[in-house]
């Protein structure tokens, strides 16, 4: 049976609930990714992802309909804003020996994705809908 442990990923980067929405979207940016784990103390707290960047003033996590904001306040509330007040706290996790077909069954199931890997409670690596694809592309079933 293949694990997550073997094929997630193991560079990924974390954000302080306390970074400035602005530095996670640079972040985003920079790294090419639409998701970052929000980390305190190595544990996971939240995730805030790059669509989350156009909730401002709500939370997209709120499930309300967003209202039109004006280019400048929204990128003035990026650099006053914490990442705290915009990151989703219910965050998809898997412990490291979780079944990679699980995993994929969560990921559509709940409609998230990069799920975290944990160890106990500290986030060790990350797994997404390209990493289960290359794993099942591995698999040998000619037995």
């Amino acid at each position: 049976m293949m694990i997550v442990r073997d094929f997630m990923q193991k560079n990924f980067t974390c954000v302080s609930p306390q970074c400035t929405v602005k530095s996670a979207a640079e972040e985003m940016i920079h790294k090419g990714v639409d998701t970052l784990f929000v980390t305190e103390n190595d544990e996971v707290v939240g995730v805030i992802g790059i669509r989350d960047l156009f909730t401002l003033p709500i939370p997209a996590s709120f499930g309300g309909p967003m209202k039109i904001m004006e280019e400048g306040n929204l990128i003035r509330g990026w650099e006053d804003t914490p990442v705290e007040q915009l990151m989703n706290p219910n965050v998809i996790s898997v412990p490291e020996n979780y079944p990679i077909m699980g995993a994929a069954m969560r990921m559509i199931n709940e409609g998230k994705h990069p799920l975290a890997i944990l160890h106990g409670k500290k986030l060790i690596g990350i797994i997404d809908r390209s990493d289960i694809v290359k794993a099942l592309l591995k698999m040998d079933v000619s037995t």
